[in-house]
């Protein structure tokens, strides 16, 4: 006969021993995830000074490129200040020349139209108000074939072509034939031109004045060049020459 024998605290402490492991294992796991919980919220902390300090350093450049193109708009106002005031001067100096040397004196305004006037056209009145001039006379047609008319015309082109007159200001107020004659073969027609003076001023029609012989204004053109003074420019006046 024998006998079983059963070890029941061996067994148990067995069991204990198998279920204090578990709790360590679990406490290793959290501090791995507190580990890497810290880690990410360093680097983030980091990015966030990093981004931080980055978008201070751009918000100080916009700030001073600001400043700058506020500086550059007040340096830019007062250059154009400066240019407005330099052409108020000019445009000042050239009143004064233009008030000593004098207008177009009437007698070249005269000559250059008779030159330019042609022979089957008469010229009967001349009346000038301020800047308009009107003139007055009888045009004959060339031929027993052709119109007085053309001759009005002509005489109409060749006043376009005028220093002293605007290309533009040169306009046909009436024109109408002149009833028959027995003694006159060729058509007749009285016509009434309107004129415009050119803008351009005696300083810069020096060169026409000059071969009109208008000896005055010349003369005090060339005391002020005498002078080291500018007086205008040389350049083409609005009607043209011939």
């Amino acid at each position: 006969m024998f006998t079983i024998d059963i070890n029941f605290l061996n067994d148990r402490q067995a069991t204990e021993g198998a279920g204090e492991g578990q709790p360590i294992a679990d406490v290793q796991w959290l501090v791995g995830g507190f580990a890497v919980a810290l880690v990410l919220l360093a680097g983030s902390g980091g990015a966030y000074f990093y981004f931080n300090n980055q978008n201070q350093n751009l918000q100080a450049k916009v700030q001073e490129l600001t400043a700058k193109e506020q500086q550059l708009d007040k340096d830019l106002a007062e250059i154009k200040k400066s240019e407005a005031e330099i052409v108020t001067i000019d445009q000042q100096t050239q009143q004064l020349l233009t008030l000593f040397v004098g207008d177009v004196p009437s007698s070249a305004l005269l000559q250059d139209i008779r030159e330019r006037t042609p022979l089957n056209v008469k010229i009967d009145s001349f009346t000038q108000l301020d800047r308009k001039i009107t003139i007055q006379g009888e045009a004959a047609a060339s031929d027993k074939k052709a119109s007085a008319f053309d001759q009005v015309n002509d005489f109409m082109l060749k006043l376009q072509e005028s220093p002293y007159l605007a290309a533009q200001g040169v306009e046909l107020k009436s024109a109408k034939l002149n009833p028959p004659k027995k003694d006159v073969e060729v058509d007749v027609a009285q016509y009434q031109i309107e004129l415009t003076l050119t803008p351009a001023t005696a300083l810069e029609l020096e060169r026409e004045l000059q071969r009109s012989k208008s000896e005055g204004i010349i003369s005090r053109i060339a005391i002020l060049k005498e002078k080291g003074i500018e007086v205008g420019t040389q350049s083409q006046p609005e009607g043209g020459t011939k």
